[in-house]
């Protein structure tokens, strides 16, 4: 069964109405759907081996690291839409859309990102021994703040974000995925890695790791992009906060 490849859809749809709605901040979407696609294929790395193992279309296998095309489109996805959100609460709270960058340092800092986020993965997985999602949750939460302390101006958009990302993760399991697939929770998942805390059958670890992956990508991939000297578009001075 391809229950990954059909999953993907719910979040299809989302992403493109995201490009509808938020026609200014496209280009921004982009970007950030290109750099959490990349870190989908990444982290199961990690995840496969005490979090999850979810089928795939075509298996894609190197040594110990298991991952598929399908890891690649729901970070695309899902980071795609956090960042879209994101930066469109900015330009509506006064801040302006992130535009302008070029596509070689742009590049070179999603490269950057994605390097020292796997450091920090093998680190905290490796001799410190957190599961695998608690880490990457930490990592989120971690970079954001850091962000925010020095834009603090971001704080209320990236709430925000937090708080869509975790609904947008359980709407999708309760609404659609597991109406579709009821046992797709003891098929992938490892026993081990989930608390037994639910909400609606929802296990509490996908919205929260959602919330905190949606709390990261916006700030800290505009924020790149601030401090590889990029800029936003002029704020608008018939918007107020």
């Amino acid at each position: 069964m391809h229950r990954y490849a059909i999953a993907l859809l719910f979040f299809a749809v989302v992403w493109l109405l995201a490009l509808i709605l938020f026609p200014s901040s496209r280009r921004f979407v982009l970007w950030a759907s290109v750099a959490c696609g990349v870190a989908g294929p990444i982290s199961e790395y990690w995840h496969a081996r005490d979090y999850w193992t979810p089928d795939y279309f075509a298996p894609i296998v190197i040594g110990t690291w298991r991952f598929g095309v399908e890891d690649y489109v729901f970070g695309f996805l899902f980071g795609g839409i956090c960042a879209g959100l994101f930066d469109a609460r900015l330009a509506r709270l006064g801040e302006g859309n992130a535009q302008g960058w070029s596509l070689g340092r742009g590049a070179a800092l999603i490269a950057a990102l994605l390097a020292t986020g796997s450091a920090l993965m093998a680190l905290l997985t490796g001799p410190l021994k957190l599961n695998s999602l608690h880490a990457c949750a930490a990592i989120f939460v971690v970079g954001a703040l850091i962000v925010l302390c020095i834009r603090p101006r971001w704080t209320r958009a990236a709430l925000e974000s937090l708080l869509f990302g975790a609904l947008l993760m359980w709407v999708f399991y309760w609404v659609f995925f597991l109406r579709l697939f009821p046992d797709v929770l003891a098929d992938w998942w490892r026993p081990a890695a989930l608390s037994g805390v639910a909400c609606a059958g929802v296990p509490i670890e996908e919205p929260l790791w959602a919330g905190a992956g949606a709390f990261f990508a916006g700030p800290v991939l505009r924020c790149l992009l601030y401090c590889g000297g990029q800029r936003a578009a002029p704020r608008d001075p018939a918007v107020s906060p």
